[in-house]
């Protein structure tokens, strides 16, 4: 497979994780309004919910919303691996999964308003679903093809000495 080939394929396969994350339910978590609910019930959200308003949290700094900008260092990853700058994608798509990761466990611990309910929710406890380890999967391909072409880059360059 030709450099131009694989670059194709692995961009094809993280857009495609990428676009099936958004339709996918990606987290559930309990919604609690105080003073009139202390139980709660479970509400489940789809991945484009979190990726359509997420920079809303991140404009109001909610600590726990900063995940949304994975979003931006993925579509940087993008495009530096169509220009074939793999290490700097690789850096790119690690740092797209620590902030994902990062920020959702920070949500676990910490309570973040619901958006546009109407009322004075809560989100608490929210557990990640298919759709939040699919969005993932679009990083970690990224971070694989990287790590494959500067692997071959390297190998490529290392030329085997011949002793005679």
């Amino acid at each position: 497979m030709t450099p131009r080939h694989h670059r194709t394929v692995v961009i094809a396969a993280a857009l495609a994780c990428y676009g099936a994350s958004l339709f996918l339910p990606a987290v559930t978590y309990i919604t609690h309004v105080p003073p009139d609910h202390p139980v709660g019930h479970m509400e489940t959200a789809p991945g484009w919910f979190f990726a359509g308003f997420g920079w809303i949290g991140v404009i109001f700094l909610q600590s726990a919303a900063m995940g949304w900008l994975a979003n931006l260092t993925f579509f940087a990853t993008i495009f530096c691996y169509a220009e074939g700058r793999h290490v700097r994608s690789m850096i790119l798509s690690g740092m797209s999964i620590l902030i994902a990761v990062f920020f959702f466990h920070l949500s676990v611990s910490e309570p973040m308003p619901v958006l546009f309910s109407g009322l004075n929710d809560v989100m608490n406890r929210p557990k990640a679903l298919i759709g939040f380890y699919v969005w993932i999967a679009a990083f970690v391909t990224f971070f694989l093809g990287s790590w494959v072409s500067v692997s071959k880059q390297v190998s490529a360059t290392a030329l085997p000495t011949t002793e005679g």
